[in-house]
């Protein structure tokens, strides 16, 4: 049985995406290396500890031994991490930002002259929307690329060819630093809206905008938390120990890693 409150949120997200769904609903924040305790953190979301804690067990009962490509994420290769990241988050940022931006150009011209700050959100968002696609590319042209050749060729007993950036935790600090910046434009959106208060008498359109904020917001902490908590920490410790992870051992703690990842909220 799963000792929930010995763990820290970090640990049990983990797990994969049915304990990240409880943590999502109940509004726990749940990713980016953070360290807290699972009871600091419900206590934080002003959340029942002791109801969350029977819905995480039963979400762990439910994925336990379930290693795909959508469960088990501490048991996947490096390489079929980053596919999934690629091909799951990737994929669905770059909808949601072109369906956020028609969205906000149409609140716009019909909202715009009573409500100011839309002309604001939509810059942001456009700062937004162009920090997320260069960070994208940066991953999918460089960084995974390195981080798949880089384990294949532990596996195979062969040496790492060398990497232009020289050691991998260059470009992850890089890859940090636009999630700090993701993770600020979504904050100054959610000021500016009134934590994305659609105004009252509002047409469906605006109501539609500020759910598919709301959304991308969702799919961009479970996107950040994987390369964050996961990918980023197991690259960085095979690239120091030279020899390829096991995956299916249980490794409690990895604060032997260089501590680079700024505390995102």
């Amino acid at each position: 049985m799963l000792d929930i409150r010995s763990k820290s949120i970090s640990d049990l997200s983990r797990i994969g995406p049915s304990v990240i769904r409880v943590l999502e609903r109940s509004r726990v924040a749940y990713g980016c290396c953070t360290a807290d305790s699972f009871e600091n953190a419900c206590r934080d979301a002003g959340v029942d500890v002791e109801e969350i804690a029977a819905l995480v067990e039963q979400a762990e009962i439910a994925s336990r031994g379930a290693i795909d490509r959508d469960d088990g994420f501490d048991a996947m290769s490096l390489a079929a991490l980053c596919d999934h990241i690629v091909r799951k988050h990737h994929a669905y940022t770059r909808e949601a930002d072109r369906d956020v931006a028609t969205l906000i150009g149409s609140v716009c011209s019909v909202h715009g002259v009573e409500h100011p700050e839309l002309s604001t959100i939509q810059r942001v968002f456009g700062s937004l929307a162009l920090i997320l696609e260069n960070h994208l590319l940066k991953e999918e042209r460089v960084l995974f690329p390195y981080i798949a050749l880089m384990e294949s060729s532990l596996n195979f007993g062969k040496p790492v060819p060398a990497a232009p950036f020289g050691s991998i935790a260059e470009p992850i600090r890089v890859m940090l630093s636009d999630h700090e910046a993701v993770n600020g434009s979504i904050s100054e959106i959610r000021r500016l809206s009134g934590d994305l208060t659609v105004p009252e008498g509002a047409c469906d359109g605006y109501r539609a905008l500020y759910a598919a904020i709301d959304d991308l917001e969702k799919d961009l902490r479970q996107h950040i938390h994987l390369e964050d908590d996961l990918l980023f920490p197991k690259a960085m410790e095979m690239e120091m120990s030279g020899v390829p992870l096991d995956p299916n051992r249980v490794d409690e703690n990895r604060s032997g890693l260089p501590i680079i990842q700024p505390r995102h909220h």
